[in-house]
């Protein structure tokens, strides 16, 4: 906006200076005219001397009777009256033609001084008209000068508000900047916290695992160790059992010894053929409970989970299966428990005798990833 206006002040001006050129001789032109048409009017006083002025256009004020004029009145007056001699003529003419040539000569001085003062008169319009040019382009270089002092504060003012809106420019952006950098900062540091939160519970839920893998195990030693333990004194009393039939048989007669011989035979072959028909069911049992167990995709390895099972021994039908020992991990559990279920019921356990079917009314299974026992 600014710009334009400059640019218009600008136009005016050279408009107004071309303007001023072109009246100044037309107003020159004019003055002279009139400064003729002024000598033309005024008559000049013959014998008044002029008046000295202080004004730029002197006049004098001219006869308008002429040297012809002068000599008829000469004429008029010599017929009018009495007739001279001669002599007395031609002094009298001389006299009136003298007259006749000062009054033209005084008549031509006043033009000339006319004239003369016709040209002072336009010498000093033309300086006055000079001046007054110079004057208009003193004037016209001031308000140039003063438009462009003009145009160089709207210059620098735009420049300084250019610089200021640049400062606060680069101010908002920094301050953006700094903001961004907290705000990330800000991320990274809760992103930092998260893993670092999320770590401990990892390795939190490591060290729980391990503790439940761990107590399974020694809870799965121990039972082992119990049933071995079962199983040794199990074989302790049989073999007491032996040696008491042996020392019967040794002082018994040889009849009753043959007897008791025989006796203790049958019962051996009978438990043996007991322990043969439960350790057969067993394998039946852990073989359909392994054809039944679907393990849990991705489980990881080292999980082991016994389960305790009830059986009506005349049937083979499920009674319960619970947990007795947990892995740690639920879908593992329940699918040992599943399998159980599934497997259920188990008919070869009518065919065993009534001995050997009671030792199914309770047992554990212990699963792991690699086989069920």
């Amino acid at each position: 906006m600014f710009g334009r206006s400059s640019d218009l002040e600008e136009e005016l001006m050279s408009r107004q200076s071309q303007e001023a050129k072109f009246k100044l001789p037309v107003i020159l032109a004019v003055l002279l005219h009139l400064g003729l048409v002024a000598a033309l009017l005024i008559r000049w006083p013959s014998s008044t001397p002029e008046n000295q002025s202080s004004s730029i256009v002197h006049a004098t004020l001219i006869s308008t009777e002429t040297a012809t004029d002068q000599a008829q009145q000469l004429r008029d007056s010599q017929q009018g009256a009495p007739r001279q001699s001669a002599p007395q003529q031609d002094d009298v003419q001389r006299e009136a033609q003298q007259q006749a040539a000062a009054q033209a000569a005084q008549e031509q001085a006043q033009r000339e001084a006319a004239e003369q003062a016709q040209r002072e008169a336009a010498e000093q319009a033309a300086a006055a008209a000079a001046e007054r040019q110079q004057e208009a382009e003193r004037q016209q270089a001031a308000a140039e000068a003063a438009a462009q002092a003009a145009q160089r504060e709207e210059a620098q003012r735009q420049q300084a508000e250019a610089q200021r809106a640049a400062r606060e420019q680069a101010a908002r952006e920094q301050a953006a900047a700094e903001q961004a950098a907290a705000e990330k900062a800000a991320a990274e540091k809760a992103a930092a916290e998260k893993a670092a939160a999320e770590k401990a519970a990892a390795e939190k839920a490591a060290a729980e695992k391990a503790a439940a893998e761990k107590a399974a195990a020694e809870k799965a030693a121990a039972e082992k160790a119990a049933a071995e333990k079962a199983a040794a004194e199990k074989a302790a009393r049989e073999r007491a059992e032996q040696r008491r039939l042996a020392e019967a048989a040794a002082a018994a007669s040889e009849s009753d010894l043959a007897q008791a011989i025989g006796s203790e035979e049958q019962s051996i072959a009978n438990a043996r053929q007991s322990a043969e028909a439960s350790n057969s069911m067993m394998n039946i049992i852990r073989h359909a409970v392994e054809q039944s167990w679907i393990k849990p995709a991705g489980s990881p390895p080292g999980l082991v989970a016994t389960v305790r099972v009830r059986l009506l021994p005349a049937t083979g039908e499920l009674v319960g299966a619970t947990l007795q020992s947990s892995s740690g991990n639920a879908s593992f559990d329940n699918s040992a428990i599943q399998a159980v279920q599934r497997a259920a019921p188990f008919r070869e356990l009518s065919q065993l005798p009534s001995a050997a079917q009671q030792q199914f009314r309770s047992f554990v299974l212990t699963f792991n990833p690699e086989d069920v026992r």
